[in-house]
């Protein structure tokens, strides 16, 4: 028995543990079935024989105390059993629950060893469970006894040892597969981890130039802007308070000029030389097909076999739309009365004159008629089969083209001559260093010594001389300009300066910054060579950012209500930016205003004029009333207390440069709970602490300075971030901590801080077509919102 002792010394049977844990781990080695009728000192002597030679036996009625329930403790121990030895007695057969053993074992393929007890029941017998036991390997006793002999004994040791080994070696392929499978789950994790961070890593890439889909991305996965502080981190003020992109379009080539048309609907044209027109309510798309290269000259130029548009306008009567490419193809487009577009592959190609220039001039006049260069002549086309040719004298390359009132014709030489013409012939000569045309129909020139002339018939009006340096960006409707260092200048009352260096980075080398402005001349826009567009209103010289594009903006054009603005970008897409509107938004004007509160009854804003004070002496349960100035509230209103919160207290003090949170007002010796990082510049009343209602939460406002922000759930004594506005003073947030509540001069701005607010404040506005690849790299975490707004574009591009 010496391989009886290995076993045994690998079967605890005195330590109750350990034999808890092994019986877990492998279960029964042997079933012992038997008819309790006829079978059972045979049954019992045979089990004690097996566990003297180390084998684990599973016996009814010493395995199971009194009141076990049976069927379920059979079927247990059967499912945990190696081998099922059947005691083969009359009894035995006429067994239901023997017959139900020993189904359910041969089911699950296992071993089934009957022993007769009397050899001539296998021939002899009756019962269902016979046929069963006859198709299996079978011992015998030489005669009927109730007690086993040592010959069946060995058979049985010898089969079980077999067993024991394959189901040893079935256990040991177990254990490496579920190690195995866990290194697997594990990978797959730490995959999963590597992919969320390199996810958040690009989320807080986009805050920088895109934080409008930043802050939706982490509003739509539901996550608090507060979770991860690195990204807010890097939000600067200009970033927070910046208007969002409300609509973003992919073309996937570079656009070079945009429109707008009627009833809201706008077109763009695409270095991919096709054109698309938009609908901003229904998302609808018509797209002008591009033009095929079909010259060997063309095919070797343009690899992808399409011509690279350059420029796309729309008519002053909004009937047609005119774009013109790379190889001064010029097409026109109709537009029906309700603005769609008709396109039709076979629309006519007029040609320009040849050149290597990707842009080429051409010019609508207020009536209609187009101007394009052809050869050594100029044609105007005032309707597509009507076309009058006039020779042009030779004086160098066509430069500029420009219409005026009258439809008389305007053309600068690149060697800076001007020459005037009517609807036949040349009328006159002149010189010019620059060339443009009014909205309203008027051409301008500018001549040497800097003097601005509207030339044609209007001449009484008087030449403007520019101030600043050369060269001149002269607004569309001729109501401003930007000289060569960047600054604004008003040409409604000439040599006013509007805005100093508003095109901070404009180093003129042939590629000049773009610049727009609105109809009304009130609004201006200005793109940065890094796509950031700065939009001032010339008014009140308020200035705001718009964030979003990642390469040069060619192009731009104010909406007709100048409500919106319309960009394209060397980055291959097209915006709409929201251009009175941002995160943060003002909610009316307060004379007499000295702090803000927020409201106990709705999580309003409180603007009063009873300035912040914090009370000492106020009890949690004492309500605290202030005046409201709002016109639809009369009274006073409650309000928080938001100097406290629970049995938690905030305190800055400028003067002592201490911003502490404390367990009693003013934070005397022994109450101080933490100690917050910061650097305060103002002192004593100039400095004010408020929470949300949960004392999460706290802005630190350093009155002159800025606004601080503290998430008093982390460990960092750092604030999230700083929002620095030397006019706001007095903030606080609503309760829930979403919305940050400023009194900035008498103007109450609300700013979305948090995932649910910063949804709210989008989820209206944002109809972003992402292409594919943006999908795949943006959006992988979070495919709801890929397929949410695939939805609202009604594309799968």
């Amino acid at each position: 028995m010496q391989a009886s002792s290995y076993w045994r010394r690998f079967t605890p049977s005195n330590w109750h543990l350990s034999r808890v844990l092994w019986d877990a781990l492998v279960g029964y080695d042997v079933f012992v079935s038997y008819a309790w009728v006829d079978g059972r000192p045979y049954a019992h002597a045979l089990a004690t024989a097996l566990r003297n030679a180390g084998y684990r036996c599973f016996l009814d009625d010493s395995e199971m105390p009194g009141g076990t329930e049976l069927g379920s403790a059979l079927s247990l121990a059967l499912r945990r059993s190696a081998a099922l030895v059947v005691v083969t007695t009359p009894g035995a057969l006429a067994s239901s629950a023997v017959r139900s053993e020993v189904d359910g074992f041969a089911a699950r393929g296992r071993h089934v060893v009957p022993v007769f007890l009397d050899p001539s029941l296998r021939t002899n017998g009756t019962g269902s469970v016979l046929s069963l036991l006859r198709q299996r390997i079978w011992l015998a006793e030489d005669q009927v006894t109730s007690t086993p002999s040592a010959a069946v004994i060995t058979r049985l040791i010898q089969t079980f040892r077999f067993v024991k080994r394959a189901r040893l070696r079935s256990l040991a392929i177990g254990i490496v597969a579920f190690c195995f499978a866990t290194l697997i789950a594990a990978a797959f994790l730490q995959s999963q981890l590597a992919t969320t961070e390199r996810q958040l890593k690009g989320v807080q890439a986009l805050t920088q130039r895109q934080p409008t889909e930043a802050l939706m991305l982490l509003a739509e996965a539901k996550r608090r802007w507060f979770s991860d502080p690195s990204i807010l981190q890097q939000l600067e003020a200009f970033e927070i308070s910046s208007s969002p992109t409300v609509w973003r379009y992919v073309v996937g080539d570079a656009v070079s000029g945009v429109a707008w048309l009627s009833n809201d609907r706008f077109a763009v044209a695409s270095a991919n030389g096709m054109g698309y027109v938009w609908d901003t309510f229904s998302s609808e798309q018509t797209i002008l097909p591009a033009r095929t290269a079909d010259t060997p000259e063309e095919h070797d130029s343009f690899a992808a076999g399409t011509i690279p548009l350059s420029d796309i306008r729309v008519s002053p009567e909004g009937n047609f739309l005119a774009t013109i490419d790379w190889r001064h193809c010029l097409r026109i487009f109709p537009i029906n009365a309700i603005a769609s577009v008709t396109a039709n592959s076979a629309v006519r190609c007029i040609n320009s004159s040849s050149g290597e220039d990707s842009r080429h001039p051409f010019a609508i006049s207020p009536t209609g008629k187009i101007a394009i260069v052809r050869q050594n002549s100029i044609s105007i086309l005032s309707a597509p089969s009507s076309i009058v040719q006039i020779p042009m004298p030779s004086r160098g390359e066509i430069k500029d083209l420009a219409f005026d009132k009258f439809d008389h014709i305007h053309v600068r030489y690149s060697n800076n001559i001007l020459v005037s013409v009517d609807k036949t012939r040349v009328m006159k000569e002149g010189t010019s260093l620059s060339l443009g045309q009014c909205s309203d129909g008027r051409a301008w020139s500018i001549a040497e010594g800097d003097e601005l002339v509207f030339v044609g018939r209007e001449l009484t009006q008087p030449a403007i001389r520019l101030s600043g340096n050369a060269p001149y960006l002269i607004s569309p409707n001729c109501a401003g300009y930007i000289d060569g260092r960047g600054d604004l200048f008003s040409l409604l009352k000439p040599s006013q300066k509007l805005k100093e260096k508003f095109a901070t980075d404009w180093q003129y080398d042939g590629n000049m910054v773009r610049v727009s402005f609105s109809d009304s001349g009130n609004l201006a826009a200005v793109a940065q060579h890094d796509g950031t567009i700065q939009v001032l209103e010339v008014n009140t010289g308020a200035q705001r950012s718009l964030l979003g594009h990642t390469q040069r903006v060619f192009d731009m054009a104010f909406s007709p209500d100048e409500q919106l603005l319309l960009t394209g970008s060397l980055d291959g897409t097209a915006r709409i930016f929201e251009v009175n509107s941002g995160f943060a938004h003002e909610e009316g004007e307060y004379p007499g205003a000295e702090a803000v509160y927020s409201s106990v009854s709705n999580d309003k804003p409180i603007v009063s004029d009873q300035a912040y004070e914090a009370i000492e002496d106020l009890e949690p349960s004492q309500p605290l009333f202030v005046n409201a100035l709002d016109k639809t509230t009369t009274g006073k209103v409650e309000v928080r207390a938001d100097w406290r919160a629970g049995k938690q207290f905030f305190l800055a003090d400028g003067d002592t440069q201490y911003t502490a949170v404390c367990s009693a007002f003013g934070c005397p010796a022994g109450s101080e709970v933490r100690r917050l990082r910061l650097d305060l510049t103002a002192s004593g009343n100039n400095v004010q602490a408020r929470a949300t209602e949960d004392g999460r939460f706290l802005a630190v406002l350093d009155i002159g300075n800025a606004i601080h922000v503290f998430d008093l759930s982390r460990p960092s004594d750092a604030p999230l971030y700083t929002l620095r506005d030397d006019q706001i003073r007095s903030a606080t947030f609503d309760s829930s901590g979403q919305r940050l509540f400023m009194l900035r001069g008498d103007r109450l701005v609300i700013l979305s801080v948090g995932a649910v607010a910063l949804k709210e404040a989008l989820q209206d506005k944002i109809r972003f077509c992402l292409s594919a690849e943006e999908r795949m790299t943006y959006l992988n975490e979070w495919k709801f919102l890929a397929s949410w707004i695939a939805n609202r574009c009604r594309s799968e591009r």
